[in-house]
């Protein structure tokens, strides 16, 4: 690929210049750039310079590779800007999956003036699939794909791949009259047999396929899990209606990481696609989650107001503990939340998985709470403290807010699931805001409780001018 290696930011410095004189240099060099990396771009221009650089992309199938990677505005803003039997032109060069997603998102009208000029046959299959809701298997799907029937030959599946334009050839499937499938043939295996043979002698029965109605997470699970290039989509009746491709998986699985993600840090969607007030109105609810928990935590020291003035000096370590029960309990939910979304979600699977999690947070909990008590135990030698009195109130607070924060963080996707709840949602604020005000709970109880079983009437901070003269 000729630029498809050079970085965006490079590519676009290039076209912003080109854009600034006329065509016969910007016609070349769209020509030596992949349509991918060029539609990646579009979003910094506008609608007419757009439309300038879609109208220069010289030949057809790069015009309609640059279609197929579209999305968002910029998808929206070049198609409203072209003739509509222009954009019909182009949808009957592209696979019926990745027609419905071009038109996808324009308004109904220029949809239907679109599709008005397809042929009946075309502009059905295109309705057709754009009934299936987003994020089921029938939305991705293709519905070009090496198929025949029970009778046929090698010589068959060879004529058919020639004739037809198909999405994928390494595999073909033999279905009934009815469309139920008989079994699938590869066509590495097949090719050194003869032409004349029946595929019946070299079908493999033994297949897995998802229904048209399950979710693309099934989907993924499932091709991951039997590291398939392809896998058949059948209706509630077992007809078979297309196939989804490994490749149609890389985009969704994209948007899966990306959603997830969008969920761990408090958003939701893609906030690119959006405009300033939608930002801020998507995120508002997890900040004021956030905002809660620290009136909360404020709260708790106010209950803790007697004892802090005893013992002023554990209050330096509060930003600690917080900070360390925070990490813990997110860490443990990313864990438990990517054994849920990606891989065997059995009882018996997630149940070691959880107590994985939280003897992990255990055994981090403990060799932390040491270290700090190593540390705070030299530390009271340099000041007028007791030895490992407050070392010991320390640590054993911290070491209790950070398990709660492993069981927690473990625990609570799990009870999402259970409530038909995203999971990864409990990844971010959620897990922060708990792990906050009960782990800060747990820590200045078992401090000041520990310093008063210990006998010590007050403890706190030393005069450090003082000590440093």
């Amino acid at each position: 690929m000729k630029e498809s290696m050079v970085e965006l930011e490079i590519l676009l410095a290039e076209l912003e210049e080109h854009l600034k004189f006329d065509d016969s240099a910007l016609i070349p060099w769209l020509a030596n750039v992949h349509p991918a990396d060029i539609a990646a771009l579009m979003n910094e221009f506008n609608q007419a310079e757009q439309v300038r650089i879609y109208s220069q992309l010289g030949k057809t199938e790069h015009r309609i590779e640059f279609l197929g990677f579209l999305d968002g505005e910029a998808k929206v803003s070049i198609l409203e800007a072209i003739s509509p039997q222009e954009i019909a032109t182009q949808l009957i060069l592209l696979p019926p999956d990745e027609a419905v997603d071009l038109i996808e998102g324009i308004n109904s009208s220029l949809k239907t003036t679109i599709l008005s000029h397809l042929s009946s046959e075309i502009r059905e299959e295109i309705i057709e699939l754009s009934r299936y809701l987003e994020g089921t298997a029938g939305s991705v799907m293709t519905t070009e794909f090496l198929h025949l029937g029970s009778h046929s030959r090698i010589r068959d599946a060879l004529d058919a791949i020639k004739q037809e334009e198909l999405e994928s050839i390494e595999i073909g499937y033999i279905l009934t009259a009815a469309g139920k499938i008989l079994g699938h043939f590869s066509m590495k295996s097949i090719l050194v047999e003869s032409e004349q043979s029946f595929l019946l002698k070299f079908i493999d029965e033994d297949f897995v396929y998802v229904h048209d109605t399950d979710t693309t997470d099934v989907v993924l699970q499932m091709m991951t899990r039997h590291s398939l290039i392809q896998i058949p989509v059948v209706d509630h009746s077992g007809t078979m209606k297309g196939i989804i491709t490994a490749d149609d998986m890389l985009e969704v699985a994209k948007d899966l990481m990306d959603a997830d993600f969008y969920h761990m840090v408090g958003t939701s969607g893609d906030p690119t696609e959006r405009s300033i007030w939608s930002r801020s109105i998507h995120r508002m609810p997890w900040l004021a989650s956030t905002l809660l928990g620290g009136t909360l935590a404020a709260a708790i020291q106010i209950v803790f107001k007697p004892q802090l003035e005893l013992y002023s000096v554990i209050v330096i370590f509060i930003p600690f503990v917080i900070g360390m029960a925070g990490n813990v309990g997110v860490q443990s939910a990313t864990i438990i939340v990517r054994e849920l979304v990606n891989q065997d979600t059995s009882s018996s699977h997630i149940r070691r998985n959880v107590t994985k999690e939280i003897l992990t947070g255990g055994l981090n909990a403990l060799l932390f709470s040491l270290i700090t008590f190593v540390l705070l135990s030299v530390a009271s030698t340099l000041v007028d403290w007791k030895p490992f009195i407050l070392a010991t109130a320390v640590a054993v607070g911290l070491f209790g807010s950070i398990a709660f924060a492993a069981v927690i963080g473990a625990t609570i996707p799990i009870i999402f699931t259970n409530f038909k709840i995203d999971p990864a949602i409990s990844s971010g604020p959620i897990i922060t805001v708990t792990t906050d005000v009960i782990g800060l709970s747990i820590y200045l109880l078992t401090a000041t409780v520990l310093l008063s079983y210990l006998g010590i009437d007050s403890l706190h901070l030393p005069d450090l001018p003082h000590l440093i003269k």
